[in-house]
């Protein structure tokens, strides 16, 4: 027969005191971590900012670029390179809570009309659901500024209203996208300093 013992005598004891004992920190929760390297974010923004440098300074050089569509070539390079780090980027903080999967948040962005929709979601949602992340695990990193994530797709429809226009609409849309490169370097840096500070708390 089974020898009963007071419950101030037994480990059970801790577990009701403590409940979370021992998992709140864990990262990243429920889910597997994912498998995502730091080297591999560090590679791939480096590439994207060098890309994106080169490719707005030849775009200002002017008449020799624009003869054989240099400049559009290295910055398609560069947002080849954009979505593959966006991906990464939400790779790292899936652990069941995040608003959209890293496949969802690139491909929606294809899909002509619904893209308006879904660009607030994978750009400003990112720092929204990273800082999310940080909070919920307690990782010891600066919140990102959402605002500044905001305004990327904000100027990005602006910039593309603005080539319609006749009469400088074009001139208007060509400074808006320069705005727009150095806006999208700070922020994909900000975001990279971030994930690379997750994965170590995973390590």
């Amino acid at each position: 027969m089974t020898k009963w013992q007071r419950l101030a005598n037994t480990e059970l004891l801790n577990l009701l005191q403590n409940p979370s004992s021992g998992n709140e920190n864990n990262i990243p929760g429920l889910l597997e971590p994912p498998m995502v390297r730091t080297k591999r974010i560090e590679s791939l923004f480096t590439a994207y900012w060098i890309l994106l440098l080169v490719g707005n300074l030849l775009a200002l050089l002017g008449i020799i670029t624009k003869i054989f569509g240099i400049d559009t070539f290295v910055l398609i390079a560069a947002a080849v390179i954009e979505y593959v780090l966006l991906y990464r980027l939400w790779q790292v903080i899936q652990d069941g809570y995040a608003r959209t999967t890293p496949g969802k948040a690139i491909g929606y962005m294809f899909i002509p009309g619904f893209n308006i929709y879904w660009i607030f979601q994978a750009l400003p949602g990112l720092s929204t659901d990273m800082n999310a992340f940080i909070t919920r695990y307690q990782i010891p990193v600066k919140l990102l500024p959402v605002g500044l994530a905001v305004t990327i797709p904000i100027l990005t429809l602006i910039s593309i209203a603005f080539v319609s226009i006749p009469n400088g609409g074009n001139i208007l849309s060509y400074s808006i996208a320069r705005i727009l490169s150095i806006l999208l370097f700070v922020t994909f840096f900000q975001w990279k300093n971030a994930a690379t500070r997750i994965i170590a708390q995973q390590q």
